[in-house]
């Protein structure tokens, strides 16, 4: 091995280019810069113009600056460290150290997670308790006496000097039952109403392009 003999990876180098050598070279002539103009001339920095325009690089506001020697610290009161070595979360003999800290959730860093997550979980249920209150309020409210009402309807029957066979027949299920029964016949009681006051409507001839009349 000899000194003329060293030369790096094939490929990791690469020969820069060479213009104005002849038509053979594809980068003869104008060497690669097209015909005359701004860009065809040296000198000249025109990335970032914007026609004459206030560039956008201009535009917009300058914020602070970058520290590239700033240090990130995290105070740490001694208060809350006694607080912890008498907690026996610390330990007295060993050195209080950051890893220490976070493991025993003294770091202020452990300590601003939990209070942002506390926060959050407040503030979400501030505004949703009292949303899902009124709602269970409205839907459930009249279900529930509707439901105690059925409940004690044979008790109520009884006191008023009805046998138990007939009490229990007008109680719980049987309720129910006769609720439903009631609410079916007056949905179709309202149905037939409607379909009369419409063919009422169609042989007045008030309504427009069902019969002669206008």
């Amino acid at each position: 091995m000899k000194l003329n003999e060293l030369s790096d990876n094939p490929g990791s180098t690469k020969n820069r280019m060479r213009v104005g050598r002849g038509i053979g070279s594809g980068k003869g002539k104008t060497g690669g810069r097209g015909v005359k103009g701004q860009k065809a001339r040296t000198g000249v920095a025109i990335k970032g113009f914007e026609g004459g325009q206030m560039p956008l690089h201009r535009r917009l506001p300058k914020r602070g600056f970058y520290n590239p020697f700033s240090v990130d610290y995290n105070e740490v009161n001694i208060g809350r460290i006694q607080a912890a070595v008498d907690a026996g979360k610390l330990d007295e003999s060993a050195p209080v150290t950051l890893d220490a800290l976070i493991a025993n959730h003294v770091s202020p860093q452990e300590q601003g997670r939990a209070q942002g997550a506390v926060s959050g979980l407040y503030s979400l249920t501030n505004i949703l308790g009292p949303l899902i209150a009124g709602l269970a309020y409205n839907f459930i409210s009249p279900g529930s006496i509707f439901l105690g009402f059925v409940a004690i309807m044979p008790a109520i029957v009884r006191l008023g000097g009805v046998n138990t066979q007939f009490a229990q027949f007008y109680g719980g299920t049987s309720l129910l039952i006769l609720v439903g029964v009631v609410l079916d016949t007056l949905q179709q009681i309202e149905s037939h109403l409607l379909m009369r006051h419409y063919d009422g409507l169609m042989k007045s001839g008030r309504i427009k392009g069902r019969s002669g009349s206008y």
